[in-house]
């Protein structure tokens, strides 16, 4: 249905979105590849002086994709799992603190905002940050007492704020 379509729709634009990356974007890759090539993690020593340390969290994670992968090109993948992610936890929150047709509305309203269908293509914080906080959201308003829902969320929570720092 909706959410199907949406997916393919994402799954189409990443096929189709060959350019290089800009702005933010651009400067998370380069500086990823930059100390990829030098085998060290973000920050490296280069930058201890610099006037200002880009998302170490994102950076760190495209370092890994590349080591583990050999290329950040999986990117656009696991960010295609995020938003998906992202879609699960609205639908969950607002099931669980309104009603499940409020949780398939708000579901509906996230795939039809054009800006959630392009979200995938960039490297950008936006994604990862959101959706381990959605994530976290969910754990602790779905916890039912659990107290080890809280330390995972409480977790979600730090890398968030290492992929973005706020």
């Amino acid at each position: 249905s909706v959410v199907i379509i949406w997916i393919i729709a994402q799954i189409i634009l990443m096929f189709c979105h060959f350019g290089p990356q800009q702005g933010d974007w651009g400067t998370y890759i380069a500086l990823a590849h930059r100390c990829y090539n030098a085998g060290g993690w973000y920050p490296m020593q280069d930058d201890l002086y610099s006037k200002y340390i880009f998302a170490p969290g994102l950076v760190n994670m495209l370092i890994a994709e590349a080591r583990l992968f050999g290329s950040i090109a999986i990117n656009k993948w696991l960010y295609l799992l995020m938003n998906i992610g992202v879609l699960a936890n609205i639908y969950i929150l607002a099931r669980h603190l309104f009603s499940q047709r409020v949780g398939y509305s708000a579901a509906i309203i996230y795939c039809a905002l054009y800006v959630n269908w392009f979200i995938a293509l960039s490297a950008n914080t936006e994604l990862p940050f959101l959706f381990l906080s959605l994530s976290a959201a969910s754990l602790c308003v779905t916890g039912g007492g659990h107290h080890w829902r809280y330390i995972i969320a409480g977790v979600l929570l730090g890398l968030a704020n290492w992929i973005r720092p706020l």
